[in-house]
């Protein structure tokens, strides 16, 4: 479900986490005509720490002649939207974006999460990739990085797999996919998910680690899959903007990429404060319990919470958009113009 961050700052200001609520009303105003409005389209879940800082600045937040407006939606929202040319900018996992600028003109500023997703188990003993082959992974976003990177990795491993069957045959695994990470997260803890019974998911942190704790020793990590992807971790959501935006104000466009650098610095510095705005003040309901949060962004979330322009993330942009199938990337590899110049 869409949801104006307006409402959710009204939030942060009866929690003193804001100066006023005349300032939520200036920046996020639709009819001052004064200034020039921008859309944000940011899936919830993890992407939305990149930007909690961002969202409590305050007055004069990134150009007072601009009024930003932020929308959270759900994962599967953000391609459709991207291919209708709603926003101005969008946060998107790395193939979508190259899609965006293959079928609708937009470019790469940077990468805001690099990868994220975990294979966990309800089963014991599990040490191999190879024991997965006969087993029915529960995943989400299938034709995303999640799934994606899933399927690179079996593949890279000389495993196949097939999609969306009954049952796995003996020498491949079936990938099954659901609408979203805590549907996936809710079936692994319970074992099963309309009547099939549930051994393996493919989850995204911190979803991930809120799933195993609060399973009462049922479900445990299995495999990392930025570590089974061998070169690094991955870029897993980018950051696209209009080109007409960038020609039309560059200014902003800069000002906004330096600013959500440092919103990203502030979530590493600050875990507890950046979990407690996106969860209690954003409203989020893709992200766990404050305290999981806070644990991920002090650990793993240090890495993976890192911006990096378009042109310094190149080379793992590029290396990763040449794993995928064109089908998966809107027909071809995109060219040097994908990736804004700053």
């Amino acid at each position: 479900m869409k949801k104006t961050l307006l409402f959710a700052l009204m939030a942060i200001a009866c929690l003193g986490l804001l100066s006023s609520c005349a300032w939520v009303n200036k920046i996020f105003n639709k009819n001052d005509d004064k200034s020039v409005e921008i859309s944000v389209y940011i899936p919830d879940g993890a992407p939305l720490l990149a930007i909690a800082d961002m969202v409590r600045d305050g007055e004069g937040a990134i150009d007072k002649n601009y009024s930003v407006g932020y929308e959270v939606v759900t994962g599967a929202q953000i391609a459709p939207l991207l291919q209708q040319g709603t926003p101005d900018i969008a946060f998107a996992p790395i193939n979508v974006c190259a899609i965006a600028f293959n079928s609708n003109d937009y470019v790469l500023a940077g990468v805001a999460v690099w990868g994220l997703n975990h294979i966990v188990t309800r089963e014991n003993g599990i040490t191999s990739l190879e024991q997965l082959k006969g087993q029915t992974i529960y995943a989400f976003q299938l034709a995303a990085t999640p799934g994606i990177t899933l399927k690179a990795v079996l593949t890279k491993n000389g495993i196949g797999y097939i999609e969306d069957q009954e049952t796995a045959p003996a020498d491949k695994v079936n990938i099954v996919g659901l609408s979203d990470a805590n549907i996936v997260a809710q079936a692994i803890k319970t074992g099963s998910i309309e009547g099939k019974e549930v051994k393996f998911a493919l989850l995204p942190e911190p979803v991930m680690t809120a799933a195993v704790n609060s399973s009462g020793g049922a479900v445990r990590h299995a495999f990392d899959i930025q570590e089974l992807w061998g070169e690094g971790s991955y870029p897993q959501v980018g950051v696209v903007v209009k080109k007409s935006l960038t020609e039309s104000h560059k200014d902003f466009v800069d000002k906004f990429i330096a600013r959500l650098d440092d919103s990203e610095r502030f979530a590493r510095e600050n875990p507890n404060a950046c979990a407690t705005i996106a969860i209690n003040a954003m409203q989020s309901a893709g992200l766990p319990s404050v305290a999981v949060v806070e644990s991920f962004l002090a650990g793993s979330g240090q890495s993976a919470f890192l911006f990096k322009s378009a042109q310094d993330a190149k080379a793992a942009v590029k290396a990763y958009l040449a794993a995928l199938t064109p089908n998966l990337i809107g027909g071809s590899q995109p060219g040097d113009a994908f990736y804004y110049q700053g």
